[in-house]
């Protein structure tokens, strides 16, 4: 049975309507598409930026757990000399003493992770368990700062006014060589000094010896809490890896 033109009409323009609505979902499947995978792009490039600051506050923590531990071995040889375990010649006492000078740095600075907070880029990340790992590491990173904190003020209260009124600080100074537990040089000029003083005594002081009781506690608990620090940045740093691997 032949068509009409009435339903010529009609078939052609159903047909139109039917490309027309499929080119507008098309071009809506397209954008979103699009949207998407900028959203990837954009969280692949945060993952990147976030897996090279961990991999560096990684090895600045096992840094500072040498550091730690180098410290630890030299205030317990004093404590050792002290309780006339162990003896020490002038020389030997005066290079321990000279660790005792440096409080060390502290430097866990995350460019990648304060511009996401800073940003709101935390909610470009899919993973939910990242996103809550990165959260606690902030806090981990400011307790961790906030335990490093009376080291150094304990350096400048009380480490320093003792060796200057109970040494020749000069000297002892001057005995410093590497930075402990680093193969870094003590970059301290010599200081000229007018004579050469024997500070075993200073190992008869009780006021020292308490003092490296106090030290020697506090450095240990730091480095269990860098335990704790560095196994976070494993965790953190493996489910970063492993998003990058799905890319």
């Amino acid at each position: 049975m032949p068509i009409d033109s009435g339903n010529k009409w009609f078939l052609r323009l159903a047909a139109e309507g039917a490309v027309i609505v499929v080119s507008i979902l098309l071009a809506f499947a397209i954008d979103a598409w699009w949207a998407d995978r900028q959203e990837e792009v954009e969280e692949t490039r945060i993952l990147s930026a976030l897996l090279a600051d961990f991999n560096s506050t990684q090895e600045s923590v096992r840094e500072l757990r040498k550091y730690r531990e180098a410290k630890i071995a030299s205030i317990s040889r004093l404590l050792e000399a002290a309780a006339g375990t162990l003896v020490l010649s002038p020389t030997q006492i005066d290079g321990l003493l000279g660790d005792l000078l440096d409080a060390g740095t502290v430097d866990f600075s995350s460019g990648a992770l304060a511009s996401l907070f800073e940003g709101g880029g935390l909610a470009k990340i899919q993973n939910q368990n990242l996103r809550q790992r990165l959260t606690s590491f902030t806090y981990l990173i400011d307790w961790t700062k906030d335990l490093e904190e009376p080291t150094r003020q304990r350096q400048n209260m009380h480490w320093n006014p003792f060796f200057w009124s109970n040494s020749y600080y000069p000297q002892i100074e001057n005995a410093k060589g590497r930075i402990p537990g680093l193969e870094i040089e003590n970059a301290t000029p010599q200081i000229p000094i007018r004579e050469r003083r024997d500070h075993s005594s200073i190992l008869d002081n009780d006021e020292f010896t308490g003092m490296l009781a106090t030290e020697l506690g506090s450095q240990s608990t730091l480095l269990r809490w860098y335990a704790k620090l560095e196994r976070e940045i494993e965790q953190v740093t493996e489910i970063i890896e492993s998003e990058l691997s799905q890319r």
